[in-house]
């Protein structure tokens, strides 16, 4: 059995890195990402740009997004951050068996913080950080593992045959003067739309042949062949140009990613929005606002997300000017990211006391005032040069976040391989599977009656026991007429005809006690259903007891099949001292006394030879 492996990944870049209003435990989130599959396994990833629990790291997760449906067994991935130039700054690889909708995985110490940031000029050209994330995801399901892998494909060239000769059909379809046979059932199981547009209404029946105008016949021919068989086989460009517009008009998506399949590699851009604000702030008379010790200037400054309050002023019995910031209140206050870089200039650019504040403003230091800048006197006011016409210059470079990121998608890139196309086969298969369970749990169109033991009656579809099973197909063509409606399987349980049935429509087992796989084990002989019997035969073979291997011997017996009699016999000789002393084989040895002769026989044997 083949892994099933999709590979994809995403391009990921973040604007505004380093001025992002997010605090610790706060991520900014990818948008969805998809790889190459015919369901729809999407992905995003979360980046905490101040860590999860750390503030020290940035952390990084990938999500598998909680709409998915489609099960993944397991996947592995690559978190990349990267040079301006392409080049690979910090990598951590992962792998995760245990994948569930909503399930996040990654790195919560991903790379230190400060690190990204003193690296700036390398890693954030522009402020914006280059995330990659590769992914190889396997999607095999739940019931790959149980075999169901080959089934898929029995169940495709059944139907496909089914197509081809037509049998129990009860409508046509016509285009460019081809007609062909199908099963209502078919049409509305696996394209509703469609089904609705001919107008196919159960109890009605509907002219002959329907004749569809706006379909070519090489494109209804494999229209029909995907509805039955999940397949596509066509290479040429105009029909699947044709089936692309088709699956369009009836909303077919599960065609159209089998035609042209989802992206292998995406890229993605969020910005994070942060207000940038530069400005000279310049205090005139200067000198005489010296001498008089506390007399505050102040500037409004207007952010847009926020207000701020300056305030510059000379503390009473110090030696220094501070300026000071404070949050004008606003009516809903919200937290907000703020950072400026302040400084003293002088008439010839110069700096002087340049200092960097930090802080998140929100519902509890709205009205909280914070040194921003502290300056000596002496420097400032014994130096022409810094107060130029006696003007205090106060340079101020600031910046504001909310948190609030836009995201999107800027492309989307398909690399066709083999693999790809083996997977897009596989999960079409499945994708068909999925479609024949609405089959199976509803009775719509269906034209058969199946009595069971002890009374009970099941709805069924003769063109599915037909194509499905050798023996139902001649007792429906031979016993029945056309117009015949009822089966009689009465020998038979209904918890086991139901499993039986339920596997002609879906190739699905769900029952799990050795008793119930020997009497489904004893229909799908009966009725020669081989992908069935072996399913059995493997499922009594692995899960063999004690007190369970005189039945699997007996069965053996029963139908001559020699792989049950080897595994009875092989785990007998094993556990011989407890079998042959148990109850089970008293019993065997009670009801089938050349059964056990023709055990001890073997087993001497054995014994003999060693």
């Amino acid at each position: 059995m083949s892994d099933r492996n999709v590979k994809g990944g995403i391009l990921w870049k973040i604007e505004n890195f380093s001025n992002c209003g997010h605090c610790s435990g706060q991520p900014v989130i990818s948008p969805v990402f998809s790889l190459v599959t015919q369901f729809d396994t999407d992905w995003r990833l979360f980046l905490y740009p101040r860590g999860k629990t750390n503030e020290d790291h940035i952390s990084c997760y990938l999500e598998y997004h909680e709409e998915n449906t489609v099960h993944v067994k397991s996947v592995s991935f690559e978190i990349l951050v990267l040079t301006r130039g392409g080049e690979i700054y910090k990598a951590c690889k992962g792998r995760s068996m245990f994948v569930r909708t909503g399930k996040k995985f990654g790195f919560n110490q991903f790379c230190g913080r400060q690190s990204i940031l003193d690296a700036k000029d390398s890693v954030l050209s522009k402020d914006t950080l280059s995330i990659r994330c590769h992914l190889t995801v396997d999607i095999r399901d739940e019931d790959e593992e149980k075999g169901c892998d080959t089934t898929l494909g029995e169940l495709s060239q059944n139907f496909r045959t089914l197509l081809q000769s037509g049998e129990f059909s009860d409508m046509a379809l016509s285009a460019s003067g081809e007609v062909y046979q199908v099963h209502q059932v078919f049409i509305c199981a696996r394209a509703p739309n469609l089904a609705r547009e001919l107008g196919i209404i159960e109890g009605k029946k509907p002219p002959y042949p329907v004749k569809l105008n706006d379909i070519s016949s090489p494109v209804l021919k494999e229209l029909l062949l995907y509805v039955y068989s999940g397949q596509v086989e066509t290479k040429d460009a105009d029909i699947l140009a044709g089936l692309y517009e088709v699956a369009q008009v009836y909303d077919l998506k599960r065609l159209k990613r089998y035609i042209f399949p989802g992206p292998a590699q995406s890229s993605a851009r969020t910005r994070i929005k942060v207000v940038r604000k530069s400005f000279l702030w310049c205090i005139e008379d200067s000198r005489k606002r010296n001498m008089v010790e506390g007399l505050p200037v102040n500037k409004f400054v207007d952010m847009g997300i926020i207000r701020l309050a300056l305030t510059c002023c000379v503390v009473e019995n110090a030696d220094s000017i501070h300026v000071f910031i404070r949050r004008v209140r606003p009516w809903q206050p919200q937290k907000i990211y703020f950072r400026c870089k302040v400084s003293a200039q002088g008439a010839l650019n110069t700096s002087e006391g340049s200092q960097e504040f930090e802080r998140w403003f929100d519902r509890n230091n709205s009205e909280s005032q914070f040194q921003i800048l502290s300056l000596e006197r002496k420097l400032i006011f014994g130096n022409l040069v810094n107060l130029h016409n006696d003007k205090l210059r106060i340079s101020l470079e600031c910046f504001a976040s909310n948190g609030h990121q836009r995201s999107s998608i800027e492309n989307r890139n398909c690399l066709w391989t083999s693999a790809i196309a083996e997977n897009m086969q596989y999960l079409s298969l499945c994708q068909l599977r999925e479609d024949l369970k609405g089959l199976w749990t509803s009775a719509d169109f269906t034209d058969l009656l199946v009595k069971v033991k002890d009374g009970e009656e099941l709805m069924v579809h003769k063109a599915i026991l037909a194509i499905r099973s050798p023996v139902f197909q001649k007792m429906l063509r031979d016993g029945l007429s056309e117009d015949s409606f009822y089966l009689n399987l009465q020998d038979m349980d209904l918890e086991i005809a139901w499993e039986l049935l339920k596997y002609l429509y879906r190739g699905e087992v769900h029952t799990d006690t050795f008793r119930d796989y020997v009497k489904l084990y004893a229909a799908a002989v009966k009725y020669d259903i081989l992908s069935l019997t072996k399913r059995c035969v493997h499922y009594l073979v692995t899960n063999v007891t004690e007190q369970s291997v005189c039945e699997l011997l007996i069965l053996g017996d029963r139908f001559e099949d020699e792989i049950l009699i080897i595994a009875a016999q092989e785990y007998i000789s094993a556990n011989r001292h407890t079998i042959l002393n148990s109850d089970e084989w008293k019993q065997l040895v009670k009801d089938h006394p050349h059964l056990g002769s023709k055990l001890l026989l073997w087993l001497s044997t054995q014994f003999l030879s060693k």
